[in-house]
């Protein structure tokens, strides 16, 4: 809690500013003594532990806290300013008083040397009172959080109950949002975030479950143009996270199985075997009549044996696409080899031709992306 801090910081500088003053107005029965004569040496000791205490004395002045009241009074926007860390400025402050006991008891000033030693043991019990009361704040404050959870109690519930069932992302995070406006504190702010990334991730597993339903109703053959239908309203559901589950990729892909899918190839396989249809597409693929087994295999594809379909249209474009990329390899390592700009040029284009086959026949290619950037280069290689 923002309140909290200022709180704590607030103590620590006025307990700073009190060990100070406490330690300074402590009667000391013996005065410090200064040994004469004194080297050059220990001159610069000297200097370097008043420097250290003027240190300790600035030190003090900068942990004045100031609070800044902005226009009407609004007391819940207060600022703090402060440069004290406890956590480095304490043990850095302890060094400094040590440095300077240190370079008394060097130098034989052992007078001095007891006069900080003493100064620093006050510490101690101050240390105690200090914590005595930052005791008594925090408990004074534990109780005041309490009452003031108390009015955001309602919707906390809320938002653990919606992703208790798992409710849609988007209606956890208005309730988190809802909650985040209502200046919670650091703490519920927190959680309010961890509980969004919750409903994030469960949202995106139903997304996973709804998509493999859709998949799967089209790969055992029901009707591809329900599929889409139902993709349609999915995307509308998940459009955050599209990106995620692909679902724009589905449609286009269940699009293109719906436009090459015709009435009559329907009627045509509730009179003839699929099965026997998927071993002579094999055939064909063996037989390197890529032609006549792309044709075959789309045909399939109205068949109740459509996923087999899928996957060996899959096999047939891969088969198809390495075959031309050898062609293509092939006639460039030997344009590399030609003797004339021409004769290079000549079967750099020729090169290009497999490549543009596999692009057209089957951009459904794994590698597609990987034959366009093979174009693109062979094309450079051409330009003058």
């Amino acid at each position: 809690m923002k309140l909290g801090f200022y709180i704590n910081v607030f103590l620590l500088a006025i307990a700073m500013v009190a060990f100070y003053g406490c330690a300074k107005n402590k009667e000391i029965q013996t005065e410090p003594v200064i040994l004469t004569p004194i080297p050059q040496e220990k001159l610069d000791t000297i200097a370097i532990a008043k420097i250290e205490e003027k240190k300790v004395e600035e030190l003090v002045k900068d942990t004045v806290v100031k609070i800044e009241l902005p226009p009407e009074n609004k007391l819940d926007t207060i600022v703090v300013k402060t440069s004290i860390d406890p956590y480095t400025e304490f043990p850095h402050l302890a060094e400094e008083f040590f440095f300077q006991v240190d370079s008394f008891y060097q130098n034989g000033m052992l007078d001095s040397a007891r006069y900080y030693l003493e100064r620093f043991r006050v510490i101690k019990p101050m240390w105690n009172l200090w914590q005595s009361k930052a005791d008594s704040i925090s408990d004074s404050m534990e109780s005041i959080f309490k009452k003031e959870i108390e009015k955001f109690e309602p919707l906390v519930l809320e938002i653990q109950n919606m992703n208790r069932v798992k409710a849609f992302y988007s209606l956890v995070t208005q309730a988190v949002d809802s909650l985040i406006a209502m200046e919670p504190g650091d703490s519920l702010t927190q959680w309010g975030l961890s509980q969004k990334e919750e409903a994030f991730q469960n949202t995106l597993e139903k997304g996973k479950k709804e998509k493999g339903e859709i998949l799967e109703f089209v790969h055992k053959g029901g009707n591809i143009k329900e599929a889409l239908q139902k993709s349609e309203v999915f995307l509308m559901r998940y459009r955050e996270f599209d990106s995620l589950l692909g679902i724009t990729q589905m449609i286009a892909s269940l699009d293109k199985i719906n436009n090459e899918i015709h009435l009559e190839d329907m009627e045509f396989w509730k009179s003839n075997d699929p099965k026997k249809a998927i071993a002579k597409a094999d055939s064909l693929i063996t037989g390197k009549n890529y032609t006549e087994a792309k044709k075959l295999l789309i045909k399939l594809k109205a068949s109740e044996l459509r996923t087999i379909a899928i996957e060996k249209y899959y096999v047939l474009a891969e088969v198809y696409c390495n075959e031309l990329r050898k062609e293509t390899s092939k006639l460039f390592v030997k344009a590399q080899k030609s003797a004339t700009k021409e004769e290079k040029q000549s079967l750099l284009q020729k090169a290009i031709k497999p490549l543009e086959k596999c692009i057209e026949e089957f951009p459904e290619y794994k590698n597609i992306q990987t034959v366009i950037e093979n174009k693109k280069f062979l094309e450079k290689e051409i330009e003058p």
